[in-house]
């Protein structure tokens, strides 16, 4: 579904902030199973003391969704071992999650001391990106400098280029990404996305495809194979999609909702697809054409006086639209009739 479908694949080191299953490793590093480290303390445990002990401790406290006591501990540890460019770099991370503005500079304090951190770099783009994108992707371009296959900062570098229509740069920065992870879903649904712009669809849906035979419930994966079935008439299939997608999370952009409804009203569900174009009009009230499909199916299913003021905010929006014109028209005669 283009940009606002993008699938955001972090390589962080603090990677989730949802329950830890019990077999899996334990977010501190020791190599142990959770349930055997840090998830199976049966009582107190002994105070951490070392910056490397508040560290680990931390990297548990953030797995488990629990940020701010993430941040106090990061804080001890810098101030035990202020020369230690890792500890600023994940205090950085974390001030990141709280949107505090300080992330920037703890984060500029790391590369201070170590330079050539790759991840440090990455981590900075992603905090600089809304402020200042030419910024960011600079310093996606230092990670690279250093290390030239590094996944994330191509993964990142790749998405700038598909933004701005370099779709073919894109395509090969996602593809070296790959080479270091294969199978990483968010890279291969991007990579979909780009080979989808470029208009090379069937090699996108089998991106799709392969991040939907690891993870069935890629909502991203399902929106996007959804919009591409669509695109090409394939409209049953593409509705399935639709709906397994919104199995998953509701929370998609406007043009999931209108592509959905044309692909319902294809099939005749015609309610069904009004309750599509009328999320998209409350997603972007000033959305010339999701006005218009609802107006549209509003008419198609004779619901005149529904149909008006859809149609009146479109002519609004675009006073010249003849399509509006005659279908608001339309609708007026037989309100009459």
């Amino acid at each position: 579904m283009g940009k606002s479908l993008l699938a955001h694949a972090l390589f962080h080191r603090f990677v989730s902030t949802s329950a830890i299953a019990r077999n899996a490793p334990c977010p501190c590093g020791s190599g142990k199973r959770f349930k055997d480290c840090h998830g199976g303390l049966a009582g107190p445990a002994a105070a951490p003391t070392t910056a490397e002990e508040l560290l680990r401790l931390a990297q548990v406290r953030f797995a488990v969704n629990e940020p701010t006591s993430a941040l106090e501990l990061l804080e001890r540890a810098s101030a035990l071992a202020p020369e230690r460019a890792d500890l600023w770099r994940e205090r950085a991370r974390v001030q990141w999650t709280f949107a505090r503005t300080d992330a920037e500079a703890t984060c500029r304090a790391a590369l201070a001391l170590a330079p050539t951190d790759v991840v440090a770099w990455n981590l900075l783009g992603e905090i600089i990106l809304k402020r200042d994108p030419g910024g960011a992707e600079a310093a996606w371009r230092e990670a690279l400098k250093i290390d030239p296959h590094n996944p994330e900062a191509l993964f990142h570098l790749g998405n700038r280029l598909r933004e701005r229509g370099e779709h073919e740069v894109a395509i090969s920065h996602f593809e070296r990404a790959l080479e270091r992870v294969p199978g990483h879903p968010g890279v291969l649904n991007n990579l979909g996305l780009a080979l989808e712009a470029r208009g090379d669809a069937q090699r996108a849906e089998a991106c799709y495809r392969e991040v939907l035979a690891a993870q069935p419930q890629h909502a991203d994966a399902l929106a996007n194979v959804a919009n591409l079935l669509q695109g090409r008439e394939r409209y049953r299939e593409a509705v399935l999609a639709y709906e397994k997608a919104l199995a998953v999370r509701r929370d998609f952009p406007v043009k999931f909702w209108r592509a959905r409804g044309i692909a319902l009203s294809e099939l005749g569900a015609f309610a069904d697809a009004e309750q599509s174009f009328r999320e998209a009009v409350r997603l972007a009230p000033d959305q010339l054409h999701a006005q218009i499909d609802l107006g549209s199916m509003c008419i198609v299913q004779e619901k005149y006086d529904e149909a008006e003021a859809p149609l009146t905010r479109a002519l609004e929006l675009d006073p010249d639209n003849v399509y509006a014109l005659t279908m608001l028209t339309n609708g007026r005669m037989h309100r009459c009739a």
